[in-house]
């Protein structure tokens, strides 16, 4: 994709979508394989940036976050129609946030600059649903340039990964958070390997990423605390990068990469691994985006325009559509009437602006979304080392309350733009998210 070599180095995708996805697939039938058409493409005035995540809302609509023309985080609740119906910003934040769904709310992490420091730390705050910041802890997990995060929900707290950029090396630091958003722990990969996912799985987190050299890590699976269980390299002698993946509901790790897709089981052997000629255009291939569906899953690509391809459970090609349209894509969501959301920028004459678009039947439904309670277990952890160091093992370096600063504010949400405001209840909610009354044409840019 473009924006793995131009924009971040990476497509960061998938550690929001998992649990969007799967929780609109209960119960889900159709009749016959069918990527639906655009229902509506919309632009968002922010001057030149970027969406880099969404999620269903939990009150209805979507969730989204990017960045603003200023490069400030930029979090914002879509009604139906898009329309804007929240949105605020986050001061002195240095990348996009990765989001999810809390029992109440949202979780965002992102980077923070404080101003006693020369390197940014990682910032996790606790949302409501309007928007309303209930809570923020901020580490001393240092980043020297961070680029790109991701976050997921595990069953006992959330876990979030950032690359870690210097001169000579790239690695990943991934940090844990209890359900009352304290930090827990942090555990480092100190080699040359971009994290791009987080996935939750059964008993913790699966990490994919890009691989810059044969012997880098390129999937690997962590507990709850953060302990490492097993690391991958690419199956093959290659390189490899890994720009999207989920955690599938047999258990199986899906990946998108270059020209395909790879499903692991759930110890990391390779289940099965398919190229599809879409994905590979004069010589080139590119790496899509992945989401589960009812019948399999639906991967994505933005080369040369967005193209979607459908495939069963075994990865075996059903159908592709591609649209009239360019786009740089970020992340997609698949929902169980068969409609997928796509979100990323489009180049306008103010630059890249952000963009969302969805592709839908004329009466697609949704189903509410569901969130399995998390329990606010305590992790145990064998150091107590400082989380601001550089070392790299295999055991979790734990926090310490006294070190971190953890603000509970009442912080007012920023107005929204959009028509609805924050009473669009459940009952009115995702129930009715892709009902046709909300279903309009293309905007006039894609004419």
């Amino acid at each position: 994709m473009k924006r793995l070599y131009r924009r971040r180095g990476f497509l960061k995708l998938g550690s929001i979508t998992t649990v969007s996805t799967l929780t609109t697939l209960a119960g889900a039938t159709r009749n016959k394989p069918s990527l639906p058409p655009v229902q509506w493409s919309q632009l968002f005035n922010k001057g030149p940036g970027e969406i880099d995540s969404v999620i269903l809302g939990n009150d209805g609509g979507f969730f989204i976050a990017g960045r603003t023309d200023a490069q400030a985080p930029w979090l914002a609740m879509l009604d139906t129609n898009g329309s804007v119906r929240w949105e605020k910003t986050l001061e002195q934040h240095l990348s996009p946030p990765g989001i999810v769904r809390t029992d109440s709310g949202y979780a965002v992490g992102t980077m923070y600059q404080k101003p006693d420091s020369d390197h940014p730390v990682v910032w996790f705050g606790l949302l409501d649903n309007d928007g309303s910041i209930r809570s923020a802890e901020i580490t001393n997990t240092e980043v020297e340039t961070p680029s790109g995060v991701s976050l997921s929900r595990g069953r006992h707290g959330y876990a979030f990964v950032v690359a870690r950029r210097s001169a000579e090396w790239n690695w990943a630091v991934v940090t844990g958070f209890d359900t009352t958003g304290t930090h827990q722990w942090t555990t480092r990969y100190e080699i040359i390997y971009t994290p791009t996912f987080i996935e939750s799985s059964q008993d913790g987190f699966v990490i994919g990423g890009e691989q810059e050299r044969a012997d880098a890590p390129w999937v690997s699976v962590i507990d709850g605390d953060g302990t490492k269980r097993w690391t991958k390299t690419a199956p093959v002698d290659e390189n490899s990068s890994v720009t999207s993946g989920l955690v599938d509901d047999r258990g199986g790790i899906v990946l998108g990469e270059y020209g395909g897709l790879i499903r692991l089981t759930a110890s990391g052997d390779v289940d099965w691994r398919r190229t599809y000629d879409v994905f590979v255009q004069d010589g080139k291939s590119s790496v899509p985006a992945v989401a589960q569906t009812a019948e399999g899953f639906v991967a994505a690509t933005d080369e040369p325009k967005l193209t979607l391809l459908s495939v069963n459970r075994d990865g075996e090609q059903r159908e592709t559509r591609t649209y009239d349209f360019e786009c740089y894509l970020s992340d997609l969501i698949a929902l169980a009437s068969g409609a997928v959301l796509v979100v990323g920028e489009r180049s306008t004459a103010d630059g890249l602006t952000p963009w969302a678009a969805l592709l839908a039947d004329e009466t697609p439904t949704v189903d509410p979304p569901t969130i399995t309670p998390t329990t606010n277990t305590p992790v145990e952890t064998t150091q107590s080392t400082p989380t601001d160091g550089d070392q790299s093992t295999d055991t979790p370096t734990s926090a310490t309350s006294k070190t971190n600063t953890r603000t509970e504010t009442t912080t007012e949400k920023s107005g929204g733009t959009g028509a609805a405001g924050p009473g669009f209840g459940v009952s009115t909610g995702i129930a009715s998210v892709l009902g046709g009354a909300w279903l309009r044409s293309r905007s006039a840019e894609d004419d």
